[in-house]
């Protein structure tokens, strides 16, 4: 995961951090990967609401 790779290169670690991942649509790779390293939190938004309310 290349944005985990910048953030080792800086020095810093994802552990216990807050991501904002923009435009998340049907794609949840990105935020899951975060989850994996251990993010206290993960907030994804996206433009288009690709699920109806219930």
């Amino acid at each position: 995961m290349e944005t985990c790779k910048h953030i080792e290169n800086v020095g810093q670690s994802p552990v216990g951090t807050t991501f904002l991942e923009v435009g998340t649509g049907r794609r949840i790779n990105t935020p899951l990967g975060f989850w994996l390293l251990r993010a206290e939190r993960i907030i994804t938004v996206d433009l288009v609401l690709s699920m109806k309310s219930l």
